[in-house]
């Protein structure tokens, strides 16, 4: 939900809240985040090797994913810049990912909920691609539509089973237990 949030959110965000010379950066924020996702999926899926503790897999696939992403960087920049970066960036997550997900697999299986990972992952791109295609001039109209395709997201989540009641529920919980005390005067 958060990859969604910023990059929705994020260029109008960035339009509000900086001047010009920085507007530029704003074109990244979807594949800076989406690499983050990666970043992340990579520590979960990388469990089997922590469980058996079988790691040699860890090493290989960070170190190959580290040379893919120096090798393109060395590609991209020249010609992208900072977009040439984030792309190579988020290609470099993904292997590193998929080479946690086949080594931890090989020593200790586990059944991830691919389906519904895979509707989480379809659904966070066509929200992006469609921020990408329907982006107003105005800050103000942006954020409004921007709203808009995160609770279409959520929806899309919901009615798809990729999340249920339980997960709004534990969301719920979750909140509340992130709101201030409330103090006496």
């Amino acid at each position: 939900m958060g990859v969604v949030v910023i990059s929705v959110l994020g260029d109008e965000l960035v339009r509000t809240l900086t001047t010009p010379p920085f507007f530029a950066g704003a074109r990244v924020i979807p594949l800076v985040a989406g690499s983050y996702a990666l970043y992340g999926l990579h520590l979960v899926l990388m469990t089997g090797m922590g469980v058996t503790k079988k790691t040699l897999g860890l090493p290989l696939g960070v170190g190959v994913a580290a040379g893919v992403n120096f090798a393109l960087n060395l590609a991209l920049i020249p010609s992208y810049g900072m977009l040439g970066a984030a792309i190579a960036t988020l290609l470099a997550y993904a292997l590193m990912a998929t080479a946690s997900a086949w080594f931890s697999q090989r020593v200790y299986h586990i059944d991830y909920p691919w389906g519904m990972i895979f509707r989480i992952v379809v659904a966070v791109v066509l929200t992006v691609a469609a921020d990408h295609l329907f982006q107003p001039p105005d800050p103000v109209l942006g954020l409004v539509v921007g709203g808009g395709l995160v609770l279409a997201f959520a929806t899309t989540l919901r009615v798809s089973g990729a999340i249920d009641g339980s997960d709004i529920r534990a969301l719920r919980d979750w909140t509340h237990e992130l709101r201030l005390p409330k103090t006496s005067a």
